[in-house]
C-alpha cells in the first residue's frame, strides 16, 4: 500500500480492485393498522416493527494486477466483517382499495438501527488506525422514506387483507 492507500500488484502497478458490500439479515416483526374511517377499514395510519440479526462486510475483488497482499486468506485481514442486533420502525399511510384496483400504496418513514461488533480476529485498516484485534462497538443508524405499491393477485375482491 502506498500512503495514499493505493494497492500496489506484484507488476509495480496500481491493482485496479472492486469492493462490494454484503448483507445478510433474519428478523421477525409485527405491525398495527389503524384505520381512518369506518368505509374502508383496510386504510389508515400504521406502524410495524422488527427486531432481529444482521451481519455485513466488504469483500475485495482483484480485477487485472495480481494483488496477493489482499487475495485469499489475506484478504480477510481486510474486510471488515461485523455482526450484531437490528432494529427497525415504519411509520406510515396505508391505502388498501377495497375494490380491484391498482390504488394499492403506502408511505411510510422507516428507521434502522444496528449494533455490531466486529468478528475478525485481525484487522489491517491504516485509514482507522487499525493495527490488531477490532473491541469497538459499532451503532449505525440509517432512515428513509420509503413509497410502495402494491399490486393485488387476487381473482376476488377482499375485506381482510394480509400482507408480508
Amino acid at each position: 500500500f502506498t500512503q495514499d492507500s493505493i494497492i500496489v500488484g506484484t507488476n509495480g502497478t496500481d491493482a485496479t480492485v472492486t469492493c462490494y458490500n454484503r448483507g445478510l439479515a433474519f428478523k421477525v416483526g409485527a405491525g398495527k393498522l389503524f384505520p381512518l374511517s369506518s368505509q374502508n377499514p383496510n386504510a389508515g395510519l400504521f406502524g410495524k416493527i422488527a427486531a432481529g440479526w444482521v451481519q455485513h462486510q466488504s469483500v475485495f475483488f482483484i480485477n487485472e494486477v495480481n494483488a496477493p497482499q489482499i487475495d485469499g486468506d489475506y484478504a480477510l485481514l481486510y474486510d471488515h466483517q461485523r455482526r450484531g442486533f437490528t432494529l427497525n420502525e415504519s411509520f406510515g399511510y396505508m391505502f388498501m382499495s377495497n375494490h380491484r384496483l391498482l390504488a394499492n400504496f403506502y408511505v411510510a418513514l422507516e428507521l434502522n438501527q444496528y449494533w455490531m461488533h466486529s468478528t475478525r480476529d485481525y484487522i489491517l485498516d491504516h485509514k482507522m488506525g487499525l493495527h490488531g484485534p477490532d473491541k469497538n462497538k459499532y451503532f449505525d443508524f440509517s432512515y428513509s422514506l420509503k413509497l410502495c405499491w402494491m399490486i393485488p393477485l387476487t381473482g376476488k375482491p377482499s375485506y381482510d387483507y394480509y400482507y408480508f
